[in-house]
């Protein structure tokens, strides 16, 4: 995805109004409520990973994937110490 080679490195300056906690809430409120405590979870279109490293650190194995290279790219960069891989689409 060309367009969001330049735009990578300030999404998350432009994205950082989003609720990702709130929202990070709701998810592991609803996989709760089906059944899905831990595991392996898929984050598709994970853009710099942010969602993805809050389901990690709330207990969630993740993978993270994305059509836009520069976009994994700035997830790796950000990942701290938990099972989180990111891959590409």
């Amino acid at each position: 995805m060309e367009a969001y080679t330049s735009f990578a490195r300030v999404y998350d300056t432009f994205m950082d109004n989003i609720p990702y906690e709130e929202w990070c809430e709701y998810l592991t409120g609803l996989m709760r409520e089906y059944g899905v405590r831990d595991g392996l979870v898929l984050d598709l279109g994970c853009g710099t990973g942010n969602m993805t490293e809050l389901l990690a650190k709330a207990g969630y194995d993740m993978i993270g994937a994305d059509n836009a290279e520069e976009m994994l790219e700035i997830a790796m960069e950000k990942r701290v110490m938990i099972f989180c891989i990111f891959c590409r689409i």
